[in-house]
Order: C-alpha cells, then sequence, then structure tokens
C-alpha cells in the first residue's frame, strides 16, 4: 500500500504531526509515501525574503530512503483563484503526473491531506484513490488575513465536505467542522516512539543535576502566538533559576527580556531529548486565541516522555490537562501548585486503528 500526503510544513523543518504520520504510516505496513511539499497559501510579503535567506528552522529528522519528496514551484498567488491556476498550470499538471504514476492507478494508494490548497482539490477532483483523508491539524484559516483567509476558508471547508473521511487533532476543531465531515474521528498528537525510548534512557542525567538553579525550557516555534508576558512574569518571580527558549524565531519583534531568560536557535529532534533531559520545567506559554484554541501542542507529550511536569497557559487541549491536573498554569505555579506526571501516549499508540482501517478497509 501507498501513500500520498500531501504536507501542511516541509520535511525540512521543526518535527511535528505531519513528519509523524508519514513515520507511523512506514511503521504500520505503508511500503512508501509520496511527500509532497506546501504550495504558499498567501500572497508574498517582504518578511518572506529574509525567511528564504537566513533559515530559521532545524530540520525534523533523518528521511527514511521509502519517503520521496515532490516540490512544486509554485507562483505565490493561491488567493487569486483561477489566475493562479493560470499561471501555475504546468507546474500543477506535471505534479498531478508525477502522483498519478506514483499511485498506480489509485487502488493500492492512500491520499492524506494535510493542508487544504488548491492544489489538494485538483489531486482529489483528478486522480483516483482507495480513500482520501483530510487530516485537519489546526484551524488553517486562523493563520490568515484578508483574502488569504478567506481563500483558505472556502478551500478548508470545501476539502473537509469531499474527503471520505476527517481526521480532528483537537476537541475544539471536530466541534467546529466535523459536522461538514462524511465521517468524523477525533485523533489527537502523541510522542515518537524513539523519541520516547531515548527520554529513558537519560532520565538518571537529571536526578544527577543539583536542584538548584532550576531550568524552565521551552522548546518550539517563536511567533505572533508565543505569550511573552508569562514567560517574562515566570522569570521576574525567580530570579535564581533560568528561562531557556529554544527555537525558530518569526516573532516581529521581541520584548525586553530579563537577564534570567535565554534565547537559543532551534535544534535537531535527535538533540531534544538531551537538552529535555537538562530542563525541570515544560514550558508552553500560547496566547489565547481563536487559532491556539484548536492547538494540541506536540510539546506536550514530549515534555511528559522526558518526565517533566507542564506548566501552560490555558488553551485549547492543555485547558483539560490543566483542570485534570496533568499541567499546571502559570497563576497556579505561582501560587504554588505542581502538576501530576501525565501519562506518555506514542504515535504507533494513537494510529494503531488509524492505519489499520487504511490498510485493511
Amino acid at each position: 500500500m501507498h501513500l500520498v500526503y500531501i504536507s501542511p510544513v516541509p520535511w525540512n523543518s521543526v518535527a511535528q504531526r505531519p513528519h509523524f504520520f508519514a513515520k507511523a504510516a512506514l511503521r504500520s505496513g505503508f511500503s512508501s509515501v509520496l511527500w509532497v511539499e506546501p504550495t504558499p497559501s498567501r500572497l508574498p510579503q517582504l518578511n518572506d525574503l529574509q525567511t528564504k535567506l537566513f533559515s530559521v528552522e532545524a530540520d525534523s529528522f533523518y528521511k527514511p530512503e521509502e519517503i520521496e519528496l515532490l516540490k512544486l514551484s509554485c507562483i505565490p498567488v493561491e488567493p487569486l483563484g483561477k489566475v493562479y491556476d493560470f499561471v501555475n498550470r504546468k507546474m500543477v499538471s506535471d505534479a498531478l503526473r508525477r502522483i498519478h504514476d506514483y499511485s498506480l492507478g489509485g487502488a493500492d494508494t492512500v491520499l492524506v491531506i494535510g493542508k487544504p490548497s488548491r492544489l489538494s482539490l485538483k489531486v482529489m477532483v483528478g486522480l483516483k484513490f482507495r480513500t482520501v483523508i483530510f487530516d485537519v491539524m489546526d484551524d488553517f484559516p486562523q493563520f490568515f488575513q484578508g483574502i488569504s483567509a478567506r481563500s483558505m476558508d472556502k478551500l478548508n471547508r470545501i476539502v473537509i465536505q469531499s474527503a471520505d473521511k476527517c481526521f480532528f487533532s483537537s476537541h475544539n476543531l471536530q466541534a467546529k467542522y466535523g459536522s461538514l465531515a462524511k465521517q468524523s474521528e477525533l485523533v489527537l498528537n502523541a510522542c515518537d516512539d524513539e523519541f520516547q525510548s531515548q527520554c529513558q534512557s537519560l532520565a538518571h542525567e537529571r536526578h544527577l543535576r543539583s536542584s538548584s538553579p532550576r531550568t524552565f525550557g521551552y522548546v518550539g516555534s517563536i511567533a505572533e502566538w508565543f505569550d511573552w508576558g508569562s514567560v517574562i512574569s515566570l522569570a521576574i518571580d525567580n530570579p535564581k533559576d533560568k528561562v531557556v527558549i529554544v527555537g525558530p524565531n518569526y516573532a516581529k519583534s521581541i520584548p525586553k527580556l530579563p537577564s534570567n531568560i535565554e534565547l537559543r536557535k532551534a535544534v535537531q529532534h535527535s538533540e531534544l531529548p538531551k537538552l529535555l533531559a537538562s530542563f525541570d520545567f515544560g514550558l508552553i506559554p500560547f496566547k489565547i486565541n481563536e487559532l491556539t484554541n484548536s492547538v494540541d501542542p506536540v510539546k506536550y507529550y514530549e515534555y511528559v516522555a522526558a518526565g517533566l511536569n507542564v506548566i501552560s497557559t490555558e488553551f485549547g487541549e492543555m485547558r483539560f490537562r490543566i483542570d485534570s491536573g496533568k499541567a499546571v498554569s502559570f497563576n497556579q505555579f505561582k501560587e504554588g501548585l505542581t502538576p501530576q506526571q501525565g501519562g506518555s501516549i506514542t504515535w504507533d499508540d494513537r494510529f494503531y486503528n488509524v492505519f489499520g482501517k487504511m490498510l485493511f478497509a
């Protein structure tokens, strides 16, 4: 069985749900994956040039040889609809031919859409597959503004309605869009099996370290949804401890930070177990808004696998974990509360039934 995965992120980016989805598919019995790199969903902006010239990402992890990459160099005018179709007609046509050749008629190929796009629609309509699944990992329209947001909202709804089945990565996503889907299934995030094993092998390192000063750590992207206010307050309230922020920085500006906050560039996913072993607490400081309302952060599962207590703002799925004591809010931590250790859930656990249904339906 083959898998075509139209990804929302490039392979060479911080490891997240799409990477683990493809990896778990191979572990579950798929013979190969054709990973289609994402096409731009909004009109170009000036800061795109800086992103192209100075990469702030780190690679996810080694690409298995069973994963093939397909990249389209599309002109970024998707919100203009028919204009996009016209100027990118040859590149899209070539991509459809490549996917058709890979899928061998579609009887033994599953299509998974990780991001709604005009390309996704053309693949769904123009080619045949055993089944078509939309893995809804984010509330995609919330990432955009203006004409780009309206375009994404339309595409998002059409793909949800057209797919044979939709997986939703959070309760709020399923509540918001599930009624549009032919079949709706909740598939939360998880932790990589190999990552969990590496963390367990390093567990002794934390016990060997001195308990003072403590290290509060965050690993992940820094963007407009990052709640600097909570992090700065934590650093000020704990001046003898340090706060370490590790990841690519997409924020337009960063406020003045206390001296005990340290910013580091992104690291390879293979380096995370060692890094997390140097932390005492894992931070998830996201602003509470319409975008984060639908987020189940992979980093929560990785923090838990590394044996960290989690301090988080009350957004998305983390709100339920704070209510159940599996994490604490920044205010609760300030008041002296500490979370219970949550149980780690791996992608193999999460996807066992999902991929079984794909392979043997």
